[in-house]
């Protein structure tokens, strides 16, 4: 089976369901390894969605990275930028050639199961693009 040609939220729900087979957990975790530090959502990328579309975020982090360890399978956020991060990151948004960057997002998120503790780091640390293996959005 080629995983590659799946995305992370089938991958995922193949992976939960596998544990009587762990071959095939174990292929799909090297498919969850190679997509690790990926590049295919940059941080402008998430602003035009959520800052200049005004759609909130539904983030599904790649397994066994450290925010899909911390924060779950998904989250649903809306990115909290200051004032100075925002025109930074319209700035690069805007600009030609395409300026593409990666890092950690701040974002407050509406997820009930998240622990008031999660919630602030989230606020206050927020969670990395290179985890991101897919993203939802109305």
């Amino acid at each position: 089976m080629n995983f590659s040609d799946l995305d992370i939220k089938k991958l995922i729900v193949i992976w939960e369901c596998c544990n009587a087979n762990p071959t095939l957990k174990g292929s799909i975790e090297k498919e969850f390894e190679r997509r690790k530090g990926n590049k295919k959502y940059s941080v402008e990328y998430l602003y035009s969605i959520n800052k200049i579309g005004g759609r909130p975020l539904v983030i599904y982090f790649i397994p066994q990275t450290d925010c899909y360890n911390k924060y779950g399978k998904s989250i649903v956020v809306d990115l909290e930028l200051s004032e100075v991060e925002a025109n930074e990151i319209y700035r690069t948004y805007k600009s030609t050639p395409p300026v593409r960057t990666y890092g950690a997002l701040r974002a407050k998120t509406w997820n009930n199961d998240m622990s008031v503790k999660l919630k602030i780091e989230l606020s206050e640390i927020g969670f990395k693009t290179s985890s991101v293996g897919l993203v939802e959005y109305e």
